[in-house]
């Protein structure tokens, strides 16, 4: 009898732990959002650079982001092309609403042409490999704000889920 309720208890747990987990699967969706960017961005020297870009962000997983830039880059002599795919991974973080996100890598095309140091410094959040923290933000059902702890990143509106 006593090996009965033990066997009843151990598959009633494990019963139990999938089906939460399961039920937190659900919970989460596969999406894809673009956005157009269009800024202007002080540089250190008090010059200007011009941004302009379509974003499209991929995220097949709760983890694991594509971020595809595509768009010019223009400071004051030079005017660049932009076409990088960006990977992201996000982790939960302990302050709520937050994740913790590392750029992993980044895959240039060939036709871009952005020196790193204009692209690490001005444009993207923070280098590849430095952790930062990230809050992505479902606005209603169909846009999705990134932002940082001191300012948005972006806003884009979800095309496919």
């Amino acid at each position: 009898m006593n090996r009965v309720i033990v066997w009843v208890s151990i598959f009633s747990v494990i019963g139990m732990g999938l089906f939460f987990f399961y039920l937190n699967s659900l919970s989460w969706k596969p999406f894809r959002c673009d956005t157009q960017v269009n800024s202007s961005i002080a540089t250190k020297n008090g010059n200007w650079i011009k941004f302009n870009a379509n974003i499209n962000v991929i995220t097949l997983h709760k983890e694991h982001s594509e971020v595809l830039v595509i768009g010019s880059l223009k400071d004051k002599s030079e005017n660049y092309t932009i076409y990088r795919t960006i990977f992201v991974t996000h982790k939960p973080a302990d302050i709520n609403g937050y994740s913790v996100a590392v750029i992993t890598s980044e895959k240039r095309n060939p036709k871009d042409n952005v020196p790193d140091t204009l692209w690490q410094h001005y444009v993207l959040p923070e280098v590849p490999g430095v952790s930062f923290y990230l809050e992505t933000k479902h606005l209603k059902e169909n846009s999705v704000i990134y932002k940082r702890l001191d300012n948005p990143i972006f806003v884009c509106a979800i095309t496919e889920q």
